[in-house]
């Protein structure tokens, strides 16, 4: 039996350009009710790249944030999920074989089960430490592709998972700051472009196949969701705070003051360049005397740099036989989801369907709904009950594996461990 339906669980990120923190709880209809949530702005050059640079002023970040979540909830955290990032992060795809032993050759559960084993049992490279597995795809014979390959007749069953892991000082640095804070270690660890997409939707509707692109502060992850698990995931080292560096050379002027002029952009432009002389915005910065700016100006240096994005997450997606599996779409999330047209702007870029993704079936005690921001800590919760095996909250995962609740139930355990 799972734990009561009433836990907290908390999901933390340890951002670039914030550390988010969220309680949650789950309700009956699959949705999440928010009790508490903490957030608090990262200075530069404390986190970069989505890697603690300072510990000592992450921790006090980090005790202010849970302090603000557990004050809005009247509760302590209660289980702790934690995401990873960063450009130490790396994936790759391995597969495992078995011969299936039944005189009548049809696959059974034991056969994908051991085939998993042994797609698991792979060597990572010195000083690299496995942050999550999850399912790909199933081969039978070599050539069959399918979603679940129990009852099927073959003579070879192949499981393929896709496999992210990082560097072991850069992650175990994150965990101990929680470890060391809190006097308790988080629960699991998530790489957070996957956290994020199961923020957003259903494992039966990722099944269809969807992109999820994350946009942070100082890395954009990418995900390929499709059948049975995840397909492909990545990461640039690029985000906001790169936009933010670009308008500063481009403008000449100081970081912050571009800083504002991103976050204020849905008042005068997009993340389109519109040719229009009459639009201009003024801008006073220290010892400078004001400038008038064209807005189109604003508006091409954050177009080139986004569209340079788009097309390389296009490009390689395409190069590693992904793109193909975008049966829905792709769907934009994190603070960058913020900048105006932007999904309008990676629709051109991926000639497919673009949407912005906000965190699905949530509420909150005050009301209204969480922005793209939030993504990731609500997917943490989600995927934590997942792995902890405390909420059985999809049925459809059941009718994907169909038999027994046993059988189900050791398949989803394989699926979504960490």
């Amino acid at each position: 039996m799972g734990r009561a339906k009433r836990d907290i669980f908390t999901g933390i990120e340890i951002g670039t350009g914030s550390v988010k923190v969220a309680m949650a709880e789950f309700e009956e209809d699959d949705g999440l009710r928010v009790r508490g949530l903490g957030q608090e702005s990262v200075p530069l050059h404390k986190v970069v790249k989505g890697e603690v640079a300072d510990a000592e002023a992450v921790v006090e970040l980090l005790a202010r944030a849970c302090s603000a979540a557990e004050k809005m909830a009247g509760r302590h955290l209660g289980r702790m999920f934690l995401a990873v990032t960063g450009s130490h992060i790396k994936s790759m795809n391995n597969p495992g074989r078995v011969r299936v032993a039944r005189q009548d050759r049809q696959i059974t559960d034991d056969d994908v089960i051991a085939a998993n084993a042994n797609a698991r049992d792979f060597p990572l490279p010195i000083g690299k430490q496995l942050i999550n597995h999850w399912d790909r795809r199933y081969l039978v014979d070599d050539c069959r592709e399918t979603l679940n390959p129990i009852g099927l007749i073959g003579d070879l069953v192949e499981a393929e998972i896709h496999i992210v892991y990082g560097q072991t000082n850069n992650i175990m640095t994150s965990s101990q700051l929680v470890a060391d804070l809190i006097n308790q270690a988080p629960s699991a660890l998530f790489y957070s472009g996957i956290a994020s997409g199961y923020s957003l939707f259903t494992p039966a509707q990722m099944q269809r196949g969807v992109l999820v692109v994350d946009l942070g502060a100082g890395v954009t992850e990418y995900v390929v969701f499709h059948g049975p698990g995840v397909f492909h995931s990545g990461q640039i080292t690029v985000g906001c705070q790169q936009i933010v560096n670009d308008l500063s050379l481009g403008l000449q002027l100081p970081y912050a003051k571009c800083q504002k002029i991103l976050n204020a952009l849905g008042e005068y432009g997009s993340a389109i360049m519109r040719l229009d002389s009459k639009r201009c915005l003024e801008v006073e910065a220290l010892g400078q005397a004001p400038r008038r700016l064209p807005c189109s100006t604003i508006e091409t240096i954050v177009e080139l740099r986004l569209r340079e994005l788009f097309e390389l997450i296009r490009d390689e997606l395409r190069e590693q036989g992904a793109w193909s599996r975008l049966g829905v779409g792709a769907v934009l999330t994190g603070g960058g989801a913020l900048i105006p047209q932007i999904d309008k702007l990676a629709q051109q870029v991926f000639s497919a369907p673009v949407a912005v993704g906000v965190p699905r079936q949530v509420k909150t005690d005050a009301g209204g709904t969480l922005d793209p921001r939030w993504a990731t800590p609500l997917g943490l919760i989600r995927l934590g009950a997942f792995a902890l095996d405390i909420e059985s909250y999809q049925p459809s995962l059941w009718q994907l594996v169909g038999g027994d609740l046993k059988k189900a139930k050791d398949l989803i355990a394989r699926a979504f461990r960490w």
